[in-house]
């Protein structure tokens, strides 16, 4: 049994059909099929459940896809730790964020692909849980989350705090010049983005409208950034996210006014495991931040 087959094996299980995990690799099915039987026949065990659409691990398997992902990562590592022995940067920058951490992670990406257009990246986007996972698995080697960090083992960087800013339908009669104050904010119809995208953030947003008003006038929480604007442009309702989100989507379709009588922010912080090796691309992506 080789690297390549254990790369098979993970594959096919992450897919849950041969098909599927073919696409995946590039590879024609009918061969693909023939090495995992000869693990199954090299190793004396079942590690797939066979069904009609889909696979399933064995008992057998599970333990040995643990071990095999395990295996895969280490490998990667050596390979980037003796290419940037090297020197130079290259290979691929594999990166996580938070969706209102975006723009910053845009910024950083357009000013490193200008300086070394050789390399490329991976992105993921979740939830700070998500990231702390991608993280310890080796799957990413920077995240960008918000302040205060509650992950574990990682190093930090705090960047400039964001201002919340008030959007609100194109047609609404708000003068983008003036600010709002909370206490009208909490007045209106508001849209706000659940916690599936970190609950530090909305619970920070729901408190403060508690602290003008016991019944916010909060007419949808939406968990999908994509239908949130969507909804914002439909006329549906107002929405409050940090004024750099804005800069991901047309500035033409909503309207954008200052927010006083709160210190509500938001600070893009960048961390990576403590102590872990940095790729020559990751340590770049880094520079001038620490």
């Amino acid at each position: 049994m080789d690297l390549r087959q254990l790369k098979y094996f993970v594959t096919i299980a992450d897919s849950g059909q041969i098909t599927a995990a073919a696409k995946r690799l590039n590879i024609a099915q009918p061969p693909l099929s023939q090495q995992l039987k000869l693990m199954e026949q090299e190793l004396g065990v079942t590690l797939f459940e066979r069904g009609k659409k889909s696979m399933t691990l064995t008992v057998e398997g599970r333990a040995l896809y643990q071990k095999a992902v395990d295996l895969l990562r280490m490998f990667d590592e050596m390979v980037v730790e003796v290419q940037t022995l090297g020197g130079g940067v290259n290979g691929t920058l594999s990166i996580g964020t938070t969706l209102y951490s975006a723009p910053f992670l845009l910024d950083r990406v357009m000013s490193l692909r200008a300086a070394h257009p050789q390399l490329t990246f991976k992105v993921w986007e979740g939830e700070p849980d998500r990231l702390q996972e991608l993280l310890d698995s080796r799957a990413i080697e920077v995240a960008i989350t918000n302040f205060p960090v509650r992950m574990q083992g990682v190093t930090i960087h705090r960047t400039k705090p964001i201002p919340f800013v008030f959007v609100t339908p194109q047609d609404w009669t708000d003068d983008e010049q003036t600010p709002i104050h909370m206490k009208e904010i909490v007045e209106r119809p508001l849209i706000l983005l659940g916690p599936v995208y970190g609950v530090g953030i909305y619970n920070r947003i729901v408190d403060e409208l508690h602290r003008f008003s016991d019944t916010p006038n909060v007419v949808c929480e939406c968990h999908d950034s994509t239908m949130l604007f969507r909804l914002v442009h439909s006329g549906f309702g107002a929405t409050i996210v940090p004024e750099s989100v804005l800069s991901l989507i047309p500035a033409h379709t909503f309207r954008k006014i200052p927010i006083e009588g709160t210190d509500l922010s938001y600070e893009p912080t960048v961390v990576w495991k403590t102590g872990a090796h940095l790729s020559n691309a990751a340590r770049a992506f880094l520079t001038d931040l620490v």
